[in-house]
């Protein structure tokens, strides 16, 4: 039998020289990386803008809400002010950061006919509206004389506020005058202190940016 002695030598130097197997590591390139980064990232901006806009939702409603219970509470309190001729309890007090008013209409107790002064203010620093009330005794309109403004306005700053409108920037009262022909912005005032109401009351204040003009009416009392 003839052997190929050549043959034999290839093949055991293939076998001596044939490498094994290598098996390699599949991990991520450079490239995959990059790109799972970049979804994360984008995914991460969706989410904050989402979380972001549903709170300035929740705050627009929750600050509708507030400047709406503002209006009418005042539109309820206004038409049903009280005063007694030659007293120093005027229905209306005010300036141009603050607002006392008589008024049979209470916050507390509603319409029970329990006669309240209520005081409106202004804290720059806290941008807020607060509202402080006081109820009056059944025989103020007997003694009403003897009462000291003054002495009720101390009271009333001293009692516990409610807080009406937060993140108000700038607040301002304004007053027009029973005889004015016109309410060009050079007719209003930036204090009362008459024994009649002004004919219109202006609230403006700025909130979020935005600008808000408010007028109330006031009734003349019969004193």
């Amino acid at each position: 039998m003839f052997i190929n002695k050549t043959s034999l030598q290839d093949k055991g130097r293939a076998g001596i020289f044939s490498r094994a197997p290598v098996f390699r590591h599949q991990g991520f390139t450079l490239i995959e990386i990059m790109v799972v980064l970049a979804i994360s990232v984008g995914l991460v901006a969706l989410m904050a803008g989402l979380y972001r806009t549903v709170g300035q939702s929740a705050l627009a409603l929750r600050s509708g809400q507030q400047e709406w219970l503002l209006q009418r509470q005042l539109r309820e309190q206004l038409p049903r002010l009280f005063g007694v001729s030659h007293s120093p309890l005027h229905a209306i007090n005010g300036r141009s950061t603050e607002l006392y008013l008589a008024s049979w209409q209470s916050r507390a107790t509603f319409n029970e006919g329990k006669p309240v002064i209520a005081y409106y203010r202004f804290d720059e620093r806290e941008r807020a509206l607060y509202y402080y009330e006081q109820p009056l005794p059944p025989w103020w309109a007997n003694a009403a004389s003897m009462y000291n403004p003054e002495q009720l306005q101390s009271d009333l700053r001293n009692s516990e506020p409610y807080k009406l409108v937060t993140g108000i920037a700038e607040l301002e009262l304004l007053y027009l005058p029973n005889d004015a022909a016109d309410t060009q912005p050079e007719r209003w005032l930036h204090e009362w202190k008459q024994e009649q109401p002004p004919k219109l009351i202006q609230l403006r204040f700025n909130k979020a940016g935005k600008n808000y003009s408010i007028w109330f009416e006031t009734l003349a009392i019969n004193a």
